[in-house]
Parts: C-alpha cells; structure tokens; sequence
C-alpha cells in the first residue's frame, strides 16, 4: 500500500483530495486496528499499529490514546511489553 504525504498531494496540486484523505483516515484507522486486534486474540501493540497504518510511532501512539479516551482499548502492560487489549464496548 502507497501512503502519499502532504507534499505529494500539493506537488500535484490535489490538496482537496489530502484533506479528504485524512479525514478517511481518521474514520478508518480505529476500524482497521479494532480488527486487527480482534484477529490476534484481542490486543495490539504499537508496532502492530506501525505495520498495519504506515504511521511514525508517534501517530501510533496518538490513534491509540485516543481509542483509549473513546474506551474502544485499554492499555495492559508498561514499556515494550505494552499492549492494547479491546474493552467490553468493542468486543
């Protein structure tokens, strides 16, 4: 999957359709990772979520907070060997 940045949206003069992009995105990612996780017995890391999105670790840790504030994830674990499991509101 090719992920294009801002740049190469506006480079071709489409930056309508970045922002339209993003905004499917934003929608998207929890949808994707919720399953992802429901395939792998119900947790995620930040790397599964690195892997899946072709996002910086910084995004990761963005998209899963706030899944975490929305109580779509709960986070079980400290340091590398954290991990996101899906709450009851999901599963």
């Amino acid at each position: 999957m090719l992920m294009l940045g801002q740049k190469d949206y506006s480079n071709a003069g489409k930056t309508a359709e970045y922002i339209r992009q993003r905004g499917i995105d934003s929608i998207r990612f929890p949808e994707m990772i919720l399953e992802l996780a429901k395939r792998q017995g119900g947790a995620v890391t930040k790397k599964d979520v690195m892997e899946l999105l072709h996002v910086s670790k910084p995004q990761a840790y963005k998209t899963l907070q706030q899944m975490r504030e929305d109580k779509l994830l709960k986070l079980e674990g400290k340091g590398r060997f954290a991990f996101y499991r899906i709450t009851g509101k999901t599963a």
